[in-house]
């Protein structure tokens, strides 16, 4: 068969375009729940438009479940900001709220990665997978004031190495989750692991931008779409980079 995207002669039995990373069809339902199965650690070519419609099929076929809990997450976020941002306080009343609220946030999300990790995977999820970051607080919160600070650095030189660095450290939280990684390692990790893809990375913040403002557009409500789409999305492109198993709704082909 020859691939939609890029043209590309492939096998009949491939699911992906041996060139481009398109989807060409959906596998059969198999014991690991639908997922395709190919060598564990071997990179697979993706774009950043299949990512967001990867997103969009995945909650588009369990939107109770996947846009349900990952809204849950967007509503604990914003309450906590809300509160840290126009609730009047005592200086250190305020420090403190603040470092409570990046504990939080480091919290949630581990168990927004965890749990975006599963759906992709084709393995069991549910909504209690969001509270369960806690054996990843600590390398979490360390990776992201690392992070932080190195991005940052990178943003005072000039605005170019921000943006390389921020493309390279992108999959840190990602390498922290699955790979049970501490904060330098896993930014090693996912430095290495990006390499070929930061293009692709690049496009795939861009699209994920104009998404989300698109959704501020349709008053505001699209955003708690929006933002689980990119949730998924984002870890399908991890688990792609990475060569692991994605899992596909068998009753909605991604084309």
């Amino acid at each position: 068969m020859y691939c939609r995207e890029c043209g590309t002669s492939n096998d009949d039995n491939n699911f992906r375009c041996i060139q481009c990373g398109a989807i060409l069809q959906v596998p059969p339902p198999s014991e690991f729940g639908g997922a395709i199965e190919r060598s564990m650690g071997e990179p697979m070519p993706w774009r950043a438009s299949q990512a967001l419609s990867y997103g969009w099929s995945r909650i588009k076929g369990d939107a109770a479940t996947i846009l349900g809990t990952l809204v849950v997450v967007i509503l604990i976020s914003g309450a906590l900001n809300a509160i840290e941002r126009n609730v009047a306080m005592p200086a250190f009343i305020s420090l403190a709220l603040q470092l409570g609220t990046f504990v939080v946030q480091c919290f949630l999300t581990a168990g927004t990665t965890l749990f975006c990790l599963k759906v992709v995977r084709g393995e069991q999820y549910e909504i209690g997978d969001i509270f369960k970051g806690g054996r990843w607080l600590l390398p979490i919160m360390g990776a992201a004031i690392l992070m932080g600070i190195i991005v940052g650095f990178g943003f005072i030189l000039l605005i170019v190495p921000g943006i390389i660095l921020g493309l390279g450290l992108s999959m840190t939280f990602y390498c922290v989750v699955d790979r049970n990684e501490g904060p330098i390692e896993a930014m090693k990790t996912s430095w290495e692991i990006t390499k070929g893809f930061r293009a692709d990375i690049f496009l795939f913040w861009l699209l994920s931008l104009f998404l989300v403002l698109g959704g501020l557009l349709a008053f505001c409500v699209g955003v708690f779409v929006a933002i689980p789409v990119i949730q998924v999305g984002w870890a399908f492109a991890y688990v792609s980079i990475s060569g692991q198993n994605i899992a596909f709704e068998s009753q909605t082909p991604l084309t």
